[in-house]
Order: C-alpha cells, then structure tokens, then sequence
C-alpha cells in the first residue's frame, strides 16, 4: 500500500530468512539419515504443497486435478517411506526430506505473495537482503553447537568440500528467487525434479545402493504429481472443462 521501500523489504524478508534457514537445515540433516535419492524425490513434493499453500494465500482457483497431483505427492512420500521401514533411520530422513519441502513451500508462498510484480533490481534487493540476514545470523548456532559438543568442529571432521557446496548453495538460491519473481511458484520446484534421475545415478554407481520396488514406485508417483502440477492452469481448466462435459449425462428429451 506505501509502495516498495527499503525498510519495508527489509522487515519482510526478516521471517523469509530464518523459514529458509529452517528448510536448509533440515534438508541437509536428512542427508544424515537418507540417500540423496529419496531426499531429492521427496523434496519434490513441495510443488504439491505450494499449491495447497497457493489456494489459502495466493488465492489459486482449486482444480480437481492439481488437488489429484497433492495426492500423488503424499502418496510418493508415503511410499518411500514405507520402503525405507517406518521408525528407521531411513524412514526419519524421509520425514525431514518432507518438513524441509513444506517449509520451503511456505518461504516460496510468502514470497510470492510479497514480489507481485517486482523489477529485476527490487527482487536483486530481496536477495541481497536473505543473503545479509544469512550471514549476520547464521553462524551463531555454529559456535553453539560447537561450544556444548553438540557438533564439534575439528581438522579432521570439517568439510573441505564446504566453498564448493557453498559456491552451489549461493547459486541455487539465487535461480529460485529469480524464478518465484518473474514466473509461477510451482515452476520453482523443476531443479529438484530434474536433479532425481542424476542423484540415482550416483547412489547407484558409487554408493551402491538398491532402489525396491516401493521407493521406484514412490519416486513415479512424485514425478507424475509434479508433472501435472506444471500444466498452465488455463489449459488445466480447459481440459477439467472437457472431462465434465464427457461425463455428465445430459436428459433424454420425450
């Protein structure tokens, strides 16, 4: 209603920082307990709660099908979970896998609802400023953790590969505000689903893993409700359009 400032940018992006430090942080702790595979696949899952989360904020139109595609995406989380053993290790990184994907939902919602429109300088600022908050607060925990050892940092146990993930991390949040500011949220959530084929091949080439027939199943099922979540919605209402007139009965006139 004031238009864009910068205190205003500055106070709303506060919460977005620390959601999307949430979401980080439990995606990456599910690695701990998980392949990449199945973190990766049911992160995908958060296509089908941006647009639950789209419908109570964004005000999206409910379309029977996109509501079929949040099903597919439960039930694929639901099922690599239940491929890992519930109430093992696997089954917990599943869990986090899915609070990290709800989250990031959220974040991806809310800052949406704040960009409507924004130039390429004033989503750069929203950036700049989730890249400040980052900084400024997030290595306190660090030395928290490493005081009570909880996460002792040592020579042998730090990750060298750390500025390459980094490098990646910095990349990968930058793409994505990018792509919530000029195009759909749902859009947002293609990275995670193109990167499952490549993930697999890894686990198993060099991992070794074995992929059941539930946790296959699982990984379909999530793609499929990703897929159909990334049809343009007037085409989707156009199609809806098309079922229900096939499967309507119109009365016999005497």
């Amino acid at each position: 209603k004031d238009g864009f400032t910068l205190k205003g940018a500055a106070i709303r992006m506060l919460p977005l920082a620390f959601i999307t430090a949430v979401s980080t942080y439990t995606y990456y702790y599910a690695l701990t307990f998980t392949s990449s595979t199945d973190v990766t696949a049911v992160f995908s899952s958060a296509a089908g709660f941006v647009y639950i989360l789209s419908i109570i904020w964004l005000k999206e139109p409910f379309v029977i099908f996109r509501f079929l595609a949040v099903i597919f995406s439960i039930g694929g989380v639901v099922l690599i979970a239940y491929s890992e053993g519930l109430g093992s290790f696997g089954a917990i990184g599943v869990l986090l896998a899915a609070a990290s994907a709800l989250i990031s939902a959220v974040y991806r919602v809310i800052a949406k609802k704040y960009m409507v429109h924004p130039s390429v300088s004033q989503a750069a600022l929203f950036a700049s400023l989730l890249g400040i908050y980052s900084m400024l607060a997030l290595w306190i925990p660090t030395v928290i953790l490493h005081a009570v050892d909880v996460e002792p940092i040592t020579i042998a146990s730090f990750p060298w590969t750390l500025p390459l993930i980094v490098l990646f991390h910095v990349l990968y949040n930058l793409f994505l505000c990018i792509a919530i500011a000029i195009t759909y949220p749902v859009y947002a959530s293609l990275g995670p689903l193109l990167a499952i084929p490549l993930n697999a091949a890894i686990d198993v080439g060099y991992r070794q893993e074995v992929f059941n027939t539930y946790k296959i199943l699982g990984t379909v099922f999530l793609v499929v409700g990703f897929l159909i979540l990334t049809v343009p919605l007037p085409l989707m209402l156009t199609f809806s359009a098309k079922v229900r007139s096939l499967i309507t009965f119109k009365p016999i006139k005497n």
